[in-house]
């Protein structure tokens, strides 16, 4: 049986991938902060035997390092890094940054991402899937930024897909795929109820994109439809 570790499993996307991936007989390593408090997340994983949930705060170190060791012998097909924050809505403008959130935002968008892809290396280099992906969105692309605005998120994003480009290269040698993902707009919390994309499409499609990723993918920006983004 493949695993995949995906991160922020207690709402939004990342609850609907451990269904998806639980149902298509992947051992789902749920991660989120508050395992105890996350509801739903334990009514699927009580219809599955395949679903593991663990504590995990991607803003916390720590409890990144104490994750890996705990893990020390696993091998992980797809490492998910799914986990991300928005920032304050009110301080993404121009001579109106909240540069506190600012920093904790890089920190959980960006910087946990490679966190995690550094201490999880080995799991994933003995895997067979040897993949690494992070949500990210497309409005941290450069090319597709046409109006400026929400600099926190925008910016954050933009960093991790350096992230992705950076360890693509790095980590070709050991024949290991890292790539972007696009989920869409999505209606979450996050996306708001106006969004146009369920958050089963969403999964769907990068479940679809997961299934096909291969070393020739490797640091590629992709949505969830399968189309590649301009970086």
């Amino acid at each position: 049986m493949s695993t995949i570790l995906i991160t922020g499993t207690n709402r939004g996307i990342g609850l609907k991938l451990t269904e998806i991936f639980a149902e298509n007989n992947w051992e789902v390593i749920a991660c989120c902060r508050k395992p105890k408090n996350a509801d739903k997340l334990n009514e699927i994983a009580k219809k599955y035997n395949n679903i593991k949930i663990l504590k995990l705060d991607v803003s916390d170190f720590d409890s990144i390092e104490e994750l890996s060791k705990s893990l020390k012998e696993k091998k992980i097909d797809i490492l998910l890094n799914n986990a991300g924050v928005y920032g304050n809505n009110k301080g993404q403008f121009f001579e109106n940054i909240d540069y506190k959130s600012f920093k904790d935002t890089l920190k959980i968008n960006t910087l946990a991402p490679l966190k995690l892809s550094e201490v999880f290396i080995e799991h994933v280099k003995s895997s067979n899937n040897k993949v690494i992906a992070i949500i990210t969105s497309m409005m941290g692309s450069i090319t597709l930024n046409t109006d400026g605005k929400e600099f926190i998120y925008r910016v954050s994003k933009c960093a991790a897909n350096m992230v992705v480009k950076c360890l693509s290269n790095e980590l070709k040698e050991k024949s290991i795929s890292v790539i972007a993902i696009h989920p869409g707009w999505v209606k979450t919390d996050m996306g708001g109820k106006d969004a146009p994309v369920a958050p089963e499409e969403s999964a769907k499609g990068i479940y679809n994109v997961l299934m096909n990723i291969n070393i020739n993918s490797t640091g590629k920006f992709i949505d969830f439809q399968g189309n590649e983004l301009p970086w």
